[in-house]
């Protein structure tokens, strides 16, 4: 799988995501908002992104609804985000092939990585919580086979 930043403005990012040259789906960041806009064949959905509990430490995804979807965090291990009561941790690893890693668990095999082209774009950050939002959205695994680890 390949990210492709299509456009990018101070406060609005629009990505591609491919698989073996489709496209799989179009992600719109708004940063003023933080707020993603998934657009793919058949759904279409609008995903928050919102700090929460005591001084604001946890970063949760919520639905168009409302409806609390996933949570952003770090631990001693590494960054993880936790969809439906099943949590996985992801790495970026920068240099001449950025790529987007995430795993199970911690230090295990890879379930997805994807390369990015971050051509226009001085910062990952955007385009790694984007595929987490794509990925709590519970719409991307049914796409995407998630046990593929190097598409």
């Amino acid at each position: 799988m390949k990210w492709i930043n299509d456009s990018c403005t101070s406060s609005h990012e629009v990505y591609h995501l491919f698989k073996s040259g489709k496209k799989v789906l179009t992600l719109s960041f708004n940063s003023a908002s933080n707020s993603a806009r998934i657009d793919m064949e058949r759904e279409k959905r609008v995903l928050l992104l919102r700090k929460e509990g005591f001084l604001k430490k946890r970063t949760v995804i919520r639905s168009e609804y409302g409806i609390r979807i996933a949570e952003l965090g770090r631990e001693s291990k590494g960054e993880f985000i936790d969809i439906n009561e099943q949590r996985y941790y992801y790495e970026l690893r920068t240099g001449a092939n950025p790529q987007l890693i995430l795993y199970r668990d911690a230090g295990g095999t890879a379930v997805i990585t994807c390369s990015l082209d971050t051509t226009g774009s001085g910062t990952c950050r955007f385009l790694v919580t984007g595929l987490l939002m794509a990925l709590s959205s519970a719409v991307l695994p049914a796409t995407i086979a998630v046990a593929d680890p190097a598409v």
